[in-house]
């Protein structure tokens, strides 16, 4: 009975999710039809669905690309950020030093730092998927120091008390309390590093989403730039969910969760 409740929520929901977008769209025709909005200012949903319809072949592969580099800079920067808090909590001179430095880096806008990286590195993949890591890397490292120091301070006496190893109090109570905020750390990340390989995209490349939206940009082909925003959008939503999923499998017991 629970969980027959639970799926009806679930359809619920989602036919409400599908009713509203569907409403949001039909406005937007509507709207470019009575008041006659050229396309190069504001295409129709129509129009937008025919040039992805035309052109989804190459919309896809430049998207694998940005994919990639997505990717491999979220993977980068998650490992890099949480080495780098688990030293952050066990060194304390080390957060001290180092963190109002990372801080101050954050304040740099992105886009400033990618003609360096294209110079040093060419316009291959590689400064994309670097910034794709630098943008990721905050939120994850920021998450995980504040998860690592969130353990309840009388449970980690308590294992002190009985003789626990420091791998021990790790795994079975820091560990665990940090993990819902390392997972939300995580899941903004992926989606930063989305926007992270756009705006290096953006700067010199001759591949992937954001390419293809400044090519557009030049041909003032607008339908053709809210195309490939639409599979940027779709790229993106992809890996949170993917993130979520993950979340509701690693967290079943916390109750954020439910």
């Amino acid at each position: 009975m629970l969980l027959d409740g639970l799926k009806k929520i679930k359809m619920k929901k989602a036919i409400m999710q599908i009713l509203f977008y569907f409403g949001i769209l039909m406005i937007w025709q509507i709207s470019s039809m009575v008041l006659n909005i050229p396309e190069y200012i504001l295409p129709s949903p129509l129009e937008i669905g025919k040039e992805i319809s035309a052109n989804l072949s190459l919309l896809l592969k430049h998207a694998s690309i940005t994919f990639f580099e997505a990717i491999t800079g979220f993977i980068l920067g998650t490992v890099t950020a949480i080495i780098l808090a688990l030293i952050m909590v066990n060194f304390k001179i080390f957060e001290v030093l180092v963190y109002p430095l990372l801080v101050m880096s954050q304040t740099t806008p992105k886009i400033a730092i990618v003609p360096f990286l294209i110079l040093w590195f060419g316009y291959d993949l590689l400064p994309k998927i670097i910034i794709a890591a630098i943008v990721s890397f905050f939120p994850i490292l920021v998450n995980s120091v504040k998860g690592l120091k969130s353990a309840d301070l009388e449970l980690l006496d308590l294992m002190k008390s009985y003789g626990a190893t420091n791998k021990q109090v790790f795994l079975k109570v820091k560990f665990p309390y940090a993990l819902p905020y390392i997972i939300t750390g995580l899941k903004i990340g992926v989606a930063f590093s989305v926007i992270g390989a756009i705006v290096a995209e953006f700067v010199g490349a001759d591949k992937g989403l954001g390419y293809l939206i400044m090519q557009g940009n030049i041909n003032l082909d607008t339908s053709f730039m809210f195309a490939a925003l639409v599979i940027l959008s779709l790229l993106g939503v992809a890996l949170y969910k993917i993130m979520s999923i993950i979340e509701k499998k690693v967290l079943y017991w916390h109750p954020s969760v439910e």
